[in-house]
This record gives structure tokens, sequence and C-alpha cells, in this order.
């Protein structure tokens, strides 16, 4: 059997912004990675099955944990936490140094008091700001359709820009209205979830949609010229050029 210590102030501290599910899912995590020794294929199902993630939210939660705390190697088949390597190869050369007459003691080894896994978040979101950013966004004017697909997408897509929650809601809501007063075409029927996933706030701005159609072909304006003003009407209801 294979212990070890943590500092569990630090480590309430730095999972503080876990919900209870995410942060146990980590635990199970850093253990699988500990006894696999950093070999952690990159499989998200494989993984789910293997810490005993069953439900719906606790799959989401392995998902959500893997993006924040771990990175993918170069290749893309497995996972790394530098700070869980460092961890590891601690272990190794703690047992090294050891006495060989240690091993007569017990096949129990303790490793050595290492400080958590530091997060390698890119920042840190407070509920109630998410929330509030949200509600920025929300109330633009977009349709309101699909919220919590909307909200886990502009939380995802927060996290990758170099804004804070607020500017970038009023970077998104400016942009919102803007779309929608040049009529855009189809953008005020657009799902918030699927403008914050294609980042569409960043496509070109076309002044004034009312020239094209459907297929993005210009219309021409044949269906407001007056083809009868100048002709004249026969008896039989025909026209005589």
């Amino acid at each position: 059997m294979t212990k070890i210590e943590f500092d569990i102030i630090q480590w309430r501290a730095e999972t503080r912004h876990l919900s209870l599910i995410e942060a146990a899912v980590y635990f199970e995590l850093i253990g699988e990675y500990l006894i696999h020794k950093g070999n952690v294929k990159a499989d998200i199902s494989l993984l789910q099955k293997r810490i005993g993630a069953k439900s719906e939210a606790e799959k989401q939660a392995v998902e959500y944990v893997l993006e924040e705390f771990f990175t993918l190697a170069e290749d893309g088949l497995r996972y790394l936490n530098p700070d869980l390597d460092e961890l590891i190869n601690s272990n190794a050369t703690h047992i090294e140094n050891q006495n060989v007459a240690d091993k007569t003691k017990g096949s129990d080894q303790l490793w050595p008091t290492v400080a958590s896994p530091t997060p390698r978040r890119k920042k840190t979101i407070e509920t109630a700001e998410l929330v509030q950013a949200f509600n920025t966004f929300w109330e633009a004017g977009m349709v309101k359709t699909g919220k919590q697909n909307a909200l886990k997408s502009f939380k995802s897509v927060l996290k990758t820009t170099d804004l804070d929650s607020s500017a970038f809601a009023e970077m998104l809501a400016k942009d919102i209205k803007t779309r929608l007063a040049s009529n855009q075409y189809g953008f005020s029927k657009m799902h918030p979830a699927t403008y914050l996933n294609g980042r569409r706030w960043e496509d070109q701005l076309i002044e004034d949609d009312t020239n094209y159609t459907p297929c993005g072909l210009r219309k021409n304006n044949f269906d407001d010229v007056d083809y009868e003003g100048d002709l004249e009407q026969n008896e039989d209801g025909s026209y005589a050029f």
C-alpha cells in the first residue's frame, strides 16, 4: 500500500471553487494518476469508468476537472500534470535512498509530504460574478432559448479570453445589439449557445442585410418594378405594348 500526505489547508484553499462532486472527482483522478505513475491514457470514457463516475453530473465533472487541472501530452495519447509528476519523482528518489533493511518493517512506503497540486487555471471565476456577467449577456437581446447550455458555453469561452467576466459580457452585449440593429440576416433567431461556441462576435458585421437572400445571393429589384405603368390594358384584361 502506498501512502501520501496532503496539506489539507492548502488543498481546501486551492479547490474551494470546485463543487463537492468536482472536488471528489479531482481527488479520484489524482489517485488514478499516482497509481499509474503518470501513465494515464487520454480516454475520458475509460477514466469515468475507473473512478466510478456514473451519473451525468459526475461524468461532466470528470471532463471539467481534466480540462482544469490536466493537459494533453504532445502526442495526444495521455494526460499530464507537472505537479503530480514532481510528486512521483520525489517518491522514487525517496525510495531509492532508503536503507534496504527498512523493507523488513513492512510493505508500506510513506510518500514525502508535498504540497497539493497547484491548479492550472488561467483565471478563477466567482459564481456570483459569473452569474451577473451571464445575465448581462442573456438580456442583450438574443432569442432566449437553451439557457443552461448558453451558461456552460459562456463559462467555457470566458476562460479562453484575457477579459474579466464583466468586460467580456459587456463586449458581447454591445456586439449583439449592433448586429440586431443592423438587421443581420438570421441573427435574431440564433441560439445564444451557437453564438458563443462559434465565437460569432468575431464574424464580419454586414451593416445592411436587406439585399441578401437566405442562400447568400444578392436580391434583385425586379419585384419592385412597375411593369404595367406604361402599358394599355385591353378589354379582355391583356396588355398592349
